[in-house]
């Protein structure tokens, strides 16, 4: 079971995630929607919601650190 787009960004405000890091997660769905797009008019089979979660989780380690090693910090 995926989570929807609203669950990801309250999982990530209920984690500690800035206004800033949600703001760039929302900037790079909006990135990661334009490529799925230009992808899928050329015939690429994929899962685009899939893509566009995982565009919105990508950083959402940095809710614990901003180091260089965010996406390995362990959940509390």
């Amino acid at each position: 079971m995926r989570p929807s787009r609203s669950e990801v960004l309250a999982l990530m405000r209920e984690l500690g995630a800035s206004a800033e890091v949600v703001d760039h997660s929302l900037k790079v769905l909006k990135v990661a929607g334009s490529i799925v797009d230009d992808l899928r008019a050329k015939g690429v089979q994929l899962d685009s919601e899939l893509v566009l979660i995982g565009a919105l989780v990508h950083d959402l380690g940095r809710s614990r650190t901003h180091a260089l090693r965010h996406g390995l910090a362990p959940r509390s």
